[in-house]
């Protein structure tokens, strides 16, 4: 019985997707990995009636936010499944936007990527690094 191949890609422009285009499109020096980044959000407050905003928040000022941290997500309702991607800030300090960044089509599951077939894709943090994992059948 033999293994499966796990190749590891670091996330660029040439290997993404930055919410379905092409990530050659996006300035990636925009993209805040790091959380470095502030946004102020001034006189917005969080709402009094949202039942998702917990009771000591409500009507209260937003004020200044640091950019939220990269997380992965793999939700199937956006993406094939055994696919991750990555919820990214983008211009925070201009926008406060948080882009959807995921591995380029080729790489995804079920593709056939550099020769093999990819069983599943994944997204892994590892030295401060972001990187497309692909597991591949032998």
């Amino acid at each position: 019985m033999s293994k499966n191949i796990i190749r590891k890609y670091k996330v660029s422009k040439h290997n993404s997707t930055v919410c379905g285009y092409p990530g050659r499109n996006y300035d990636w020096n925009l993209f805040d990995w790091e959380q470095k980044t502030e946004y102020d959000f001034s006189d917005m407050r969080y709402s009094k009636d949202s039942e998702y905003v917990p009771k000591e928040l409500k009507g209260q000022l937003l004020g200044i936010k640091k950019a939220p941290k990269v997380f992965v997500d793999n939700c199937s309702f956006f993406i094939e499944n055994d696919c991750q991607y990555l919820h990214v800030p983008y211009k925070w300090s201009e926008q406060a936007t948080v882009y959807r960044v995921r591995a380029n089509e080729s790489m995804r599951a079920g593709e056939i990527y550099r020769g093999t077939k990819v069983i599943r894709q994944s997204a892994i943090k590892e030295n401060g690094i972001w990187y497309w994992v692909l597991e591949c059948e032998q």
